[in-house]
């Protein structure tokens, strides 16, 4: 388990709370009484402390895509990397982040986005839990009409301040395999993996993602190709959805590792679109999703290292005709220490 801070985070701490107790709720409902894994497949460390740093690279976009005429107008933040220091023990854990600063240039080309960020996770054998609580403000348009060079002074992309995004996700994952196969091995080396072993997955959760501007979502420049979205500000939806996939990790002399997994899913999501007039229109229609995370490294007795990404992507047909499409990715590089203990905490399962 992990809790992410930002330095905004106070922002969404009351809202956060209500997750982060329900995360621990269900964390507290599975904690069962310790069972013999395959000591062949699995090192369960149960006596070490976990210490890592780490550098963080979370991007996230959104695209309004008009199928018809095959165009897509694409807004992306700024996300600086971030440097964290985490301290795990068994399925607790805490993990501090602080961003690391922009040049000037960049800011200048790019712009800036503010964000705030409430992270909950919950890493055990058998299951995982995520709440998460995202939002930003500052998006530029990235558009293969307009070259962008990374040397130049001056910003031929063009920036939309206005822009803003707040994000909700809530979910859980049952993992079948969890005798041979370790998830807290695959996701943040809390345990090791010492053979080959995979095991299916099955999952349900919760989304909700807006973006909204003071003026229209589509520039004027693009209006004609997006006509029924000239007038619309903000568009929101919300999603329930079901995944199976699959989580295999091959194992190299015991030490060196690298995971794959993937989790399709179905999602049954609401759209709604809100114009400068007050007036709204909905929709309820299917989506496709699709999740992975994927990690590479070695990971010893007493010292790992490697690289972590996840992402997950969302397609919605929207009212107007339109597709939007979201997607949230995170680069993580990490080095990590063991720490040995000789006992148990003695609670919660620690």
């Amino acid at each position: 388990m992990a809790i992410y801070l930002t330095r905004q985070f106070l922002v969404y701490t009351l809202y956060g709370s209500l997750f982060c107790l329900s995360a621990f709720i269900s964390q507290s409902l599975a904690i069962e009484k310790p069972f013999k894994e395959d000591t062949n497949h699995i090192h369960a460390c149960r006596y070490f402390f976990n210490l890592t740093a780490s550098l963080t690279k979370p991007i996230f976009s959104t695209a309004i895509a008009n199928s018809d005429d095959d165009l897509r107008l694409k807004y992306r933040t700024v996300n600086p990397l971030r440097f964290g220091l985490a301290f795990d023990y068994r399925w607790f854990g805490v993990e501090l982040s602080s961003q690391i600063p922009t040049i000037k240039s960049q800011d200048s080309r790019k712009g800036k986005t503010s964000s705030s960020s409430f992270r909950f996770t919950v890493n055990s054998r058998k299951i995982s839990v995520l709440t998460h609580l995202q939002a930003y403000k500052g998006f530029y348009l990235s558009d293969k009409k307009f070259f962008y060079n990374p040397f130049a002074l001056d910003n031929p992309l063009p920036k939309r301040p206005d822009l803003d995004s707040r994000m909700i996700h809530l979910n859980a994952y049952y993992y079948f395999n969890h005798t041979r196969f370790s998830n807290p091995a695959a996701t943040g080396q809390y345990e090791r993996q010492l053979k080959s072993a995979g095991s299916p997955m099955i999952g349900f959760g919760y989304l909700f993602n807006s973006i909204q501007a003071d003026s229209s979502l589509v520039p004027v420049l693009y209006r004609i190709n997006f006509p029924n979205m000239s007038q619309i500000r903000r568009v929101g939806s919300s999603q329930i959805y079901a995944a199976f996939g699959y989580s295999y990790s091959f194992i190299f002399h015991k030490k060196f590792f690298l995971n794959l997994s993937a989790s399709p899913g179905v999602a049954r999501f609401e759209v709604l679109e809100s114009r400068f007039d007050g007036s709204n229109s909905g929709k309820w229609d299917l989506g496709f999703r699709l999740e992975t995370r994927n990690s590479i490294g070695y990971n010893g007795e007493f010292f790992y290292y490697g690289m972590f990404y996840s992402g997950f992507w969302t397609n919605e047909r929207l009212v107007s005709g339109n597709n939007l499409i979201n997607t949230f990715q995170t680069f993580r590089f990490f080095m990590g220490w063991r720490l040995r203990t000789k006992k148990n905490l003695g609670f919660l399962g620690l």
